[in-house]
Order: structure tokens, then sequence, then C-alpha cells
């Protein structure tokens, strides 16, 4: 779980941080309610993606148990969206950077605690 987390962490900080990624992120954020290509591209980018490659690793712990056996998919949702809730929090507001790495980390002990096999 600490080498998820730590994984996690990584893609997190380089998500906020590459100019690219961020443009992009913003201008999907921007535009989704003027297009609607853009509003279903914005939603699988920001969630769907994610969700369905956690639910895929999330099986894989399962199966080895690390994680307790319950709704892959269900537990990914859970996983990333209070994660992207606070990315478009540090958009708004990146003064908040270490406010909201602060988060994602507590949020991930936690799911860790929650699911995690003992």
């Amino acid at each position: 779980m600490d080498e998820l987390i730590e994984n996690a962490m990584e893609k997190i900080k380089f998500t906020m941080h590459d100019d690219i990624v961020r443009k992009t992120r913003r201008i999907l954020a921007m535009e989704q309610f003027r297009n609607e290509r853009i509003a279903e591209l914005t939603s699988r980018y920001h969630l769907e993606n994610l969700q369905e490659m956690y639910t895929g690793i999330f099986m894989g712990f399962m199966e080895k148990g690390i994680l307790k056996k319950d709704d892959p998919e269900l537990i990914a949702l859970e996983f990333v969206s209070p994660v992207s809730l606070l990315i478009h929090m540090y958009d708004r507001q990146p003064e908040r950077e270490e406010e909201v790495l602060n988060k994602i980390r507590k949020h991930f002990e936690h799911f860790a605690k929650v699911y995690a096999e003992r």
C-alpha cells in the first residue's frame, strides 16, 4: 500500500505541475459547458480513465490478498474522486498546494486503513 500511495502522489504532483497537463485541464474545464465533445472528453479524462485504471489495479490487489474483497469499481471511485476535487481546488487556488497535497496523502492513508488486508 505504501508503494501505491507514493506512486499515486508522484503522478498527482506531475499532474499539478506539468504545464501542458495543467493548461489542458483548465481548457477542458472551461470549454466543457460550451462543447458536448469537450464535456465527454473532460468526463473521460478527469474520472473515467482513472477509475478504470484503478479498478484493474484494485482487482489485482484483491486477488493477491492486498485489499479486502469488495466492489473494485466502487473502491476505485472512492480512491480517485476526492483527488480530482482537490486538484480542481489547487487549479483555482495554487497557493493552497501544500494543503491540497496533505489532504490527498491523508485520503490515501485513510483508504489504506479501510481497505488493506491486515
